[in-house]
This record gives C-alpha cells, sequence and structure tokens, in this order.
C-alpha cells in the first residue's frame, strides 16, 4: 500500500504544479493569484497526504494484527485531519470563483457552475465525513475520505487532457495556421470551415472523456461499464404508485441525474455560444438565437432525462412537447 500512497502523492504533486503552478503564474491554468495559488496547493496536497497516511497506515495494522479498536481511533483521526484540511483550503477556493467571475471578460468564470456543485458536493460530503465519525461510523467516513482524492485525480486528468485538446486544436486548425491551409487544400474546404470541424472534433472528445470519467468515478462504488444505470435503478427500493417506483433514493437520484445533465446542458451551451459560434460566419442576432434554443432544449431534456431515470413516462401525463 506504500506504492499507492506514493502514486496518490505523486499525483497530487503533478497536478498542483501543471493546474495551480505556485511561483510559476506563467505556467498556471487556474484563475487565480499567487496567494491563493499557493494556499490552496498547501492545503489540497496536507489532504492528499494524510489520505496517504492513512493508507500505509492502514496496510502496517492489517500486516501486524492491531485491535480493531485502535484502527477506528487512528481511522478516525485521519478522516477529521483531511476533513480539516480540505475545508480549509474551500474558503480560498471560493473566494477564487468570486474573482474569476468578476474579471472574466465573459461575465463569468471559465466552467463556474460546475466549479461551484464541486465546491458545494464536496462541502456536503466533509460535512457527512465529519459526522459519520462522530456517529462511529468511521469506516463510511475513510472510504468518502479516499473518495474524494480519487474524484479529485480523475477531475484534474480530465481538466488537463481537455485543456491540451483545445489549446493544440487552436494552434493546429486555426484559420491562418498552415495546417488548416494545407487541410483546406486537401479537401476543398474553406479554413473557417476547416477550424469549425475542429472545435466540433475537440467537443466531441471532451464529451468522451466525461463518458470515462463518469465511469471511473462510479467505479469504486461498484458500478460496472456496462450497465451502470440498470444496476442503479435495481438498488432502488420503494412503493409503487400507479406503476411508479417511489423512494428517497429514486427521488434523490433524479435531482442529481437533474443537475448533472443540466450542467452539462450549460456546458455545451456555454461551448456553442464561446467557442463554435464565433468562429462562424453567422449574424450575430442568429448567434444569440442559436445559443438561447440550445440553452431551452438543453433544460428540457435535462428534465425529461430526470423523470425518466425515475420512471415517470412523460406521455402518461399527457404533456404536449
Amino acid at each position: 500500500r506504500a506504492g499507492i500512497a506514493i502514486l496518490i502523492l505523486s499525483a497530487s504533486v503533478g497536478f498542483s504544479r501543471a493546474i495551480l503552478a505556485p511561483n510559476r503564474p506563467d505556467w498556471r491554468l487556474a484563475r487565480a493569484n499567487e496567494n491563493e495559488a499557493r494556499s490552496l496547493a498547501r492545503h489540497i496536497l496536507t489532504a492528499v497526504a494524510i489520505v496517504a497516511t492513512g493508507i500505509v497506515l492502514q496496510g502496517i495494522a492489517d500486516a501486524a494484527n492491531v485491535p480493531q479498536s485502535l484502527i477506528v481511533l487512528i481511522g478516525g483521526m485521519i478522516c477529521l485531519g483531511f476533513m480539516w484540511a480540505l475545508w480549509t483550503a474551500l474558503k480560498p477556493y471560493r473566494s477564487i470563483l468570486d474573482d474569476g467571475a468578476a474579471s472574466s471578460g465573459q461575465g463569468r468564470m471559465k466552467y463556474a457552475g460546475i466549479l461551484r456543485f464541486i465546491s458545494l458536493a464536496g462541502s456536503l460530503v466533509l460535512a457527512v465525513i465529519g459526522i459519520s465519525v462522530l456517529s462511529g461510523y468511521v469506516p463510511l467516513a475513510w472510504f468518502l475520505s479516499k473518495q474524494i482524492v480519487w474524484v479529485g485525480i480523475v477531475f484534474c486528468s480530465y481538466a488537463l487532457i481537455a485543456n491540451l485538446i483545445e489549446t493544440a486544436g487552436d494552434l493546429v486548425l486555426s484559420p491562418d495556421g498552415a495546417a488548416s491551409a494545407r487541410i483546406a487544400r486537401l479537401t476543398g474546404m474553406r479554413r473557417p470551415s476547416v477550424a469549425q470541424f475542429g472545435i466540433i472534433g475537440s467537443g466531441l472528445i471532451k464529451l468522451l472523456l466525461v463518458g470515462v470519467g463518469a465511469i471511473a468515478v462510479a467505479a469504486p462504488w461498484g458500478f460496472e461499464s456496462v450497465g451502470i444505470f440498470e444496476q442503479a435503478q435495481s438498488l432502488m427500493i420503494g412503493f409503487q404508485i400507479g406503476g411508479i417506483n417511489i423512494s428517497l433514493s429514486t427521488i434523490a437520484g433524479g435531482i442529481i441525474v437533474f443537475v448533472v445533465s443540466l450542467l452539462l446542458a450549460r456546458s455545451f451551451k456555454a461551448w456553442l455560444g464561446e467557442r463554435l459560434l464565433p468562429a462562424t460566419s453567422l449574424d450575430p442576432g442568429l448567434k444569440n438565437s442559436i445559443s438561447t434554443t440550445f440553452g431551452y432544449i438543453g433544460f428540457i431534456a435535462a428534465v425529461v432525462i430526470a423523470f425518466g431515470f425515475v420512471g415517470i413516462d412523460l406521455s402518461q401525463l399527457g404533456l404536449v412537447a
């Protein structure tokens, strides 16, 4: 388990240098000043180091047959230390989001909605960790602590790969670039059209990465890549009303599906309005109309997907689209 701990620490150090880049503002991907970047990197690395230490101690305890009471005590202290370190990092993290929203030329920070959702979800999970430790459910708190670290690694991997794809697409398929001119000559397309296809291609690759990331996040919870939603629905226990299964888990799952679907729809709308449509020669009013229309379509799709997850057939409600 020492090897796993070293891998986790190494990945965290690498991601902090790549995304926050303390002492290297010209390399920094996150919208943060020097003090914010240093503080956030320090607290995150501290939290990850605490979890890595817990993994090593857990391996030692299993090998040395340490009494269960001592294992629970050490695990509780590790979880509380992790919760404190990460909770301390959330305050400057929120200020980074607020500063980014105020200073962004588009009036908001890129991916601000998704980042705020992650911040809120992280706060709730940390609260559950603290309550679990105080209630004696240390294994649950330890499992959630490790899952936060794993989700952070998956998200940082996606952010770096997505940024690399976007930057490479802009450099290679720029309307003024040599590669774009060569592709235009070979295919007979106009240079702006080549750039548009590059934007669409990068968007599809990002969508594929989102799917891979979702599977990676769901894997530790026992879900396989095939039939994730079928397995999730099989766990739902409730009562039947008119052929519809009603339970707290069903309602909670529907809300989560709706929020995630809405965030994805808004991200697609933002990508459409900030990346694809500006690369076209359409009228500004038409661009705005297309972006707004896709916003409505995304909201409706999120509602339909959420109702479908819960098991409600919209046709049974007599709704007319």
